[in-house]
């Protein structure tokens, strides 16, 4: 197995890296948001699962854009934007106090993820050879599940559904994570 790691691009690897700690933070916080959003802000349940839905919503549409303007513009370029984007949405949700607010950042979240996610992905294959594809994407999604499984646990412990605390650990890592993709 350390053989074949030595085959990965250093990009390559810093992309499943942080994919870990982006997935790690995002799931600390984001799971937690419908809680917080109906006992901290009083937020009824039905429109809080409107809010919820328009991640998905937006990213269902947005996907298709989203490859379009990496190949157009480079996979560099919207990555790093859509992580810069991604940093805005966390500390918005931090201070936002209406609810339009919230609608717009979480549709502002679901672009962000489906212009990152293929660009990503596309970037990863760019870089690997066919042979070791396979174990790229495979350390990417165990990247993904260890950091979604761990972050609820910790956003639980720092109390993720009553304070703002986690979206703005998420804001930092994706701060972090970006400048170690842009230099």
């Amino acid at each position: 197995m350390k053989g074949k790691l030595q085959n990965i691009h250093p990009l390559g690897m810093t992309i499943i890296i942080g994919t870990l700690f982006a997935r790690f933070a995002t799931s600390m916080s984001i799971p937690f948001l419908a809680i917080y959003l109906t006992t901290v802000k009083g937020v009824s349940a039905g429109m809080t699962g409107a809010i919820i839905g328009t991640s998905a919503l937006v990213g269902v549409f947005a996907s298709f854009i989203g490859g379009n303007l990496s190949d157009r513009f480079g996979r560099n370029m919207i990555i790093i934007w859509s992580m810069i984007a991604w940093v805005f949405v966390f500390i918005g949700f931090s201070f936002a106090n209406h609810v339009l607010s919230f609608f717009l950042l979480n549709a502002l979240n679901g672009l962000c993820r489906s212009f990152f996610e293929p660009t990503s992905r596309a970037l990863l294959s760019d870089l690997t050879k066919p042979e070791y594809r396979l174990l790229v994407y495979n350390l990417r999604y165990g990247a993904i599940n260890v950091g979604v499984a761990i972050g609820p646990l910790v956003g639980l412990q720092i109390g993720s559904a009553k304070s703002t605390i986690p979206f703005l650990v998420a804001a930092g890592v994706y701060i972090l994570y970006t400048a170690i993709l842009a230099f």
